[in-house]
């Protein structure tokens, strides 16, 4: 008799140990750090504040998670961009291919860049708001753009040639989330190739 209850208090013991470790597992489970998400918001692991998981970038990502600046700006009215608030990140930034590839790798902590490198913004996307035709009338008085010999050009209506194409397009002088002053900036990018102060080709190798 006295050998059967040991038993019975033996089992007892074990089987109160054992949902003890039991519980402890589960409890350590629940602790531990879990894995970057796989949905669409790709930015989600970076709000989750860890640093270390990569971005998954996609079209419906939360930029704002990562890109705090840019969304600043949308407030502010010195920004370029605050005329922009009521459209999404995408509607400007929708090069799928360029912008999965500036964002491989990248993480919370990942120094942020100043400008576009790898990805650019289509005309298109600024056409479609702002007729071409309306913006050449806008600036046909301006004289931001005059040359060393008074020669003046309209910002909105540049001469169309090989020099041009595909060199100056909207985001060469309206910077978005950044420098304010865009005449400055149109007249730096005249001025990258027109050294001379010269709005004429040829006029560096004479």
């Amino acid at each position: 008799m006295r050998e059967s209850m040991r038993k019975l208090r033996g089992k007892a013991r074990l089987t109160v140990l054992s949902a003890l470790c039991a519980g402890a597992l589960l409890l350590c489970a629940a602790c531990a750090p879990q894995g970057a998400p796989t949905g669409g918001d790709g930015a989600a692991a970076n709000a989750s504040g860890d640093e270390t998981a990569a971005v998954a970038w996609s079209l419906d990502a939360d930029c704002a998670a990562c890109h705090t600046d840019q969304q600043d700006s949308l407030a502010d009215t010195s920004q370029a961009a605050s005329n922009h608030a009521a459209v999404t990140c995408v509607t400007c930034h929708n090069d799928e291919a360029a912008m999965e590839k500036s964002h491989d790798g990248k993480t919370a902590d990942s120094k942020m860049p100043k400008k576009l490198k790898r990805s650019k913004i289509d005309e298109t996307a600024c056409a479609s708001c702002h007729s071409a035709e309306d913006l050449k009338a806008a600036t046909a008085d301006l004289t931001v753009l005059t040359d060393g010999n008074g020669t003046t050009v309209n910002p909105h209506d540049i001469p169309a040639n090989s020099g041009h194409e595909g060199q100056v397009d909207c985001a060469s002088c309206h910077t978005m989330h950044g420098e304010a002053d865009v005449q400055a900036a149109a007249q730096e990018k005249c001025a990258s190739c027109h050294h001379k102060d010269v709005y004429e080709c040829g006029t560096c190798h004479e």
